[in-house]
């Protein structure tokens, strides 16, 4: 009983996740609209994106930071990548004590502000691509 009630809990979660995602991406598209209409009306004198003004609020287009988009973790070298040791703190000690024990399961995870250092000197980097020029849109 207990198992139908738990695999039955999981469908539901994944239904309602899948229902989230769907109302988030209506959100977005607006936005994108949005985006595009003040990208297309130009640049100010300024050089920046127009905004839309309103009378109760303005529309303007914003650059965002450049982000790092992984592609393919397991393609990304490990100088790019940093190791996160979990264990009793009495482990440690011994362990420290003498190195002999063998060590722990490590958790493997990817330095980001590495990555993007590299990757916007100019470094390509496997299974790693910087994604640049994306707007966003802020309402004031």
């Amino acid at each position: 009983m207990c198992e139908y009630t738990a695999e039955q809990t999981a469908n539901e979660i994944r239904r309602l996740t899948a229902r989230k995602r769907s109302f988030e991406n209506a959100a977005e598209r607006p936005r994108g609209i949005v985006i595009w209409v003040i990208m297309a009306l130009g640049k100010d004198d300024k050089g920046k994106p127009r905004k839309l003004q309103g009378a109760h609020f303005t529309l303007s287009a914003r650059a965002c930071p450049n982000t790092v988009r992984i592609e393919y973790e397991s393609l990304v070298p490990d100088a790019y990548k940093r190791v996160r040791v979990n264990m009793p703190a009495e482990q440690w000690a011994m362990i420290c004590e003498r190195l002999s024990e063998p060590f722990p399961v490590a958790t493997y995870y990817i330095d980001g502000a590495a990555l993007k250092t590299a990757l916007e000197s100019g470094i390509e980097v496997d299974g790693a691509q910087l994604e640049t020029g994306r707007m966003a849109l802020q309402i004031r």
